[in-house]
């Protein structure tokens, strides 16, 4: 009772966005280790394999995965700093302290509660998973955001 009633979110917007940042960041390193493990078998080489058996056979974070894949170059500057904001967010959430006022997270400046925080964040990792895909060579057609429905709901600015 005391973990629900002190430690974890409260508000239903806040339950909700957190839930919301842990399923991103979930889909965002499975695809990011599937790439991994692609790029391993493209480019053998010693460091390359030892970074895959140490990330298959024991604990490797978030944040190294996502470095070790910059600085080879599967990710652009844009998705990484996608996934160390959503990292950052995650980790200011697990080490939530409680306070009488609720905590502000930010989404690249913009509060995370807001319309346009959330549809960049969706629009953003969508377009990494996207990418991350293709270079593992998944064959999902959903990735985050179902086909079509971005650009129904004009989240996607088409340039004429």
């Amino acid at each position: 009772m005391y973990l629900n009633t002190r430690l974890l979110p409260q508000e239903p917007e806040e339950v909700s966005i957190a839930r919301i940042l842990l399923s991103l960041q979930n889909i965002l390193e499975l695809e990011l280790e599937k790439a991994i493990r692609q790029f391993t078998k493209r480019n053998a080489s010693d460091q390359n394999n030892a970074f895959l058996k140490k990330m298959e056979n024991g604990f490797v974070s978030f944040k190294t995965k996502f470095e070790w894949a910059h600085s080879k170059r599967l990710l652009t500057k844009r998705e990484y700093d996608v996934m160390e904001e959503i990292r950052k967010i995650r980790n200011k959430q697990t080490h939530f302290r409680p306070t009488n006022r609720r905590v502000k997270y930010k989404y690249f400046k913009h509060p995370l509660i807001t319309r346009q925080a959330l549809i960049a964040l969706f629009t953003d990792v969508n377009d990494a998973v996207l990418k991350l895909s293709k270079i593992s060579g998944s064959r999902e057609k959903w990735q985050v955001i179902p086909p079509g429905y971005a650009e129904e709901m004009g989240w996607y600015k088409t340039k004429k």
